[in-house]
Order: C-alpha cells, then structure tokens, then sequence
C-alpha cells in the first residue's frame, strides 16, 4: 500500500451493505416536498417543487386540464399530490412517469443547489423515502416499496460523479501537456437508448401544452 494514501479501503461489509439514508419532509432536498426558491422551468410552466412538476403533467397526461390548473395554483407539494391523487390517470401514465420524473429531477439538479448538495454529501449511501408509498418510496413492513425515487436519486449521483471524474481528468491533461482537451467524443451528439424516453416525453409535452392553451 502507498504509504501517502490516506483513503480509506472499504470493508467488504460497507460494500455488501452501504449505509442508508432515509429522506422526506418538506425540509429535506431529496423530497419532492423540498421548495426550489430557483424554480423548475419544465413543460412551459414555472414550479417550485417537484411533486407540483409532476401531478401536472400527470393531470396533463390524464387530460384533466381543470385539475392541471388547479394544481398550478397549489400551495405547496403537498396540495399538488392531495389534487393528483384524485385524478384518475390512464394505464399508460404508469409506463412513463418514472421517465417523467427523471427529467423533473434533472432540471431540479440544474436549479437547486440543496439537491445537488445532499446528493454529493450522501456519497455511496443507499438513499431511500421514507414514506409508504409502494412505488416511489420504502413501502411498509408488510409490502416493501420499490423506492424509485430514492434509485433516481442514485443514478443522478453515479452520473454526478462521473462527470466529475471527466472534468477532474481533462484537467489533469491540461496541466501537464498545456493544452486544452475535450471530453467530448466523435458519438456525443448520436441518440442513445437511455435519451429516447426523456426525448420522446418532451416531443409528446408539445400536444398537451396545445391543448391546455385551447381549454
């Protein structure tokens, strides 16, 4: 072992079993809950939580454009879910909204730097709502919940720090060769797999826009 590394290895308990971190509440960035002072500009609208951003677009989805401007004028998160929840939403709102919540979260990243703080001070930790939601958070004892919410979270922070970790080498080379590098390759501007569902919502957020203009 370098006698100049002061990291620390982890144990093979600590990597079979990451500590967890339990987030909800209006005061907690990780929540939907968490007001973005910044706000989210998404869907032609301006929202200042998250839960707001999506019970739109899910009442926007369900075609229920008298719920969807209720919702713009909601207090908080916590009225958008209390009106959303009323909405009865078509079974094809349930294969996108995991989609729809990713590119939320993405904006919420660019706008609220208490998010993307608390995503680089959770480091390797299991991140997880604590709420009983069966879908986006941890469920109960008698039904374990999904936690997608919390899994998004992770996959933002993967991808944070290995942007990170580009930046870090590009400048790297750039200190020792004095010249300018880019970590932008010949395949950055194809269309991946992983782009088309947060492409194929934004193409489709055009119509439901159109319509809520007409109602």
């Amino acid at each position: 072992m370098d006698a100049c590394s002061d990291k620390k290895i982890p144990s093979k308990t600590e990597i079979e079993h990451p500590p967890q971190i339990y987030f909800k509440g209006a005061q907690d960035p990780l929540s939907n809950m968490f007001r973005v002072e910044n706000g989210l500009n998404l869907f032609t609208h301006t929202f200042y939580y998250a839960e707001s951003a999506y019970q739109w677009r899910a009442a926007v989805y369900a075609g229920d454009f008298a719920s969807a401007e209720e919702i713009l004028r909601a207090k908080d998160g916590y009225e958008a879910k209390r009106i959303g929840d009323e909405i009865d939403k078509p079974s094809g709102w349930y294969d996108i909204k995991e989609s729809v919540m990713e590119v939320i979260l993405e904006e919420k990243f660019k706008k609220c730097p208490e998010y993307s703080g608390a995503l680089k001070k959770s480091e390797k930790a299991e991140l997880i709502e604590d709420t009983t939601h069966e879908f986006w958070a941890r469920g109960t004892y008698a039904k374990p919940g999904m936690n997608k919410l919390g899994k998004l979270h992770m996959k933002k922070r993967t991808s944070m720090n290995q942007h990170n970790t580009l930046d870090g080498a590009s400048n790297e080379t750039e200190l020792s060769t004095g010249k300018k590098t880019s970590t932008i390759d010949s395949g950055t501007n194809r269309q991946t797999k992983a782009d088309m569902p947060r492409n194929n919502i934004d193409k489709n957020l055009q119509g439901d826009v159109l319509l809520i203009g007409n109602s």
